[in-house]
Parts: structure tokens; sequence; C-alpha cells
């Protein structure tokens, strides 16, 4: 099956009620089976018993479909949790996102990866404390992730306010933020200059989804 048509089976399914990510991780054996399928809803309804019926399953199909169709778009990359690329450390979390949304160079999926995160009220001190944890690490060919806020975040992975190499923005909005005002003025010039600067951009949520700042 093409990986296109597995992420949007995973889509399609996450649009049902009652399915998250948790119930997505107890069947992901099951649910792989089932994508694979001559009749895919037929054998999703042994996963999802009372989450749908045919008339749900379309309709979920078919707002997969769209974010399928945006991804194209705007140059997205979709990685399901069945797809080898997608990161293992991930896949231990209790609730592991379905599908990763990401944009930019999607080798540093596969580099040895940081999180560098604090206080966005951070102090000089914790400030130079970042950006030499930063550039220690990137100079050793790790990449730096967080959510390139302000404070300890944005510290850490910038040095004159440019953007170190290996960087991987985890964004709380959609990656179409740069076609649209999805997310802050801030945060989009961010997002482009980790872009200009050969970085990544990740997230849990699809196109269309505005920023929640209470996560970035």
């Amino acid at each position: 099956m093409a990986e296109t048509d597995q992420v949007r089976g995973l889509l399609a399914l996450l649009e049902l009620k009652g399915v998250g990510p948790g119930a997505v991780k107890k069947n992901m054996d099951r649910i792989r089976a089932s994508l694979t399928a001559p009749d895919v809803f037929q054998a999703l309804s042994s996963v999802i018993s009372e989450k749908g019926n045919e008339g749900d399953w379309q309709s979920a199909l078919a707002k997969a479909d769209e974010h399928v169709k945006r991804c194209g778009a705007v140059g997205i990359t979709m990685i399901s949790i069945l797809d080898p690329r997608y990161p293992s450390s991930l896949i231990e979390l209790g609730t592991p996102p379905p599908v990763l949304f990401c944009r930019g160079n999607l080798s540093l999926m596969s580099s040895p990866k940081l999180g560098v995160i604090g206080t966005r009220k951070s102090n000089q001190y914790g400030e130079t404390v970042a950006g030499r944890i930063g550039r220690h690490f990137a100079d050793n060919g790790v990449a730096i992730c967080n959510g390139l806020a302000d404070g300890i975040d944005i510290c850490s992975v910038t040095a004159d306010d440019t953007f170190l190499p290996r960087v991987i923005g985890v964004m709380a909005c959609g990656l179409d933020l740069l076609e649209s005002t999805l997310s802050s003025k801030r945060t989009r010039e961010r997002a482009q200059k980790l872009l200009d600067a050969d970085g990544l951009l990740v997230s849990e949520l699809p196109p269309g989804a505005e920023e929640d700042q209470n996560t970035v």
C-alpha cells in the first residue's frame, strides 16, 4: 500500500468520534492489517467497534483527503506511526501522535536528537547557558528540538539571531502556517527562517489547525 494511502486511512480513523492516539497505539497491528485489506472499512470495523458506521467513515475519508491535498499543495510530508521513518522514541509514549506532519529537511528525522526547553521568562544567565548547550550539541551533529518559543527555547537554537544547523521546530499548529494566519507573526517568521536554514518543522496537528499559544 502506498504511504499516502496508509496515512489517509489513519487520518480518517482519527476523525471518528472516540478514536484517539491511545486507541491507535493499542490496536496498531490490527490497524496495519486493516489498511491493506480489500475492503478497508469492513476490516476497520472490527477495530473501531461502535465508533462509526459507513456514513461516518466516508465523511472521515473526505476530511482526510482534504488534509492530504493541502499537504501536497504546500510541501508537507506525512509520516505515519506505521512508517519506518517514524521516530522509535515517540512510539514509547503512551499516546504517540499517529501521524507526524513534516516540512523541511527530512533527513533530520534520523539524526540524534536532544530537546532543550525552558522558561519563556528567562534571565541572561539562563539564555547564555542555553546558547552554549545548543551550540555544543549542534557542533557535534545532534539536532536540537523545541517549540521555538521565547526565552530558553529560542536561545538554544540560535546564535546572533541565526538558526544553528540541524534544528527541529516542534510546532503547535498546522504547518501551512506560512500560507495562512494560523499562528502569530513571530511564529511564522521563525518558521520561515528555520526552513531557510535547512531545518525541519514538525507538528502532530494537520493543516488548518490554529496555533495553541499554551503549548509553544
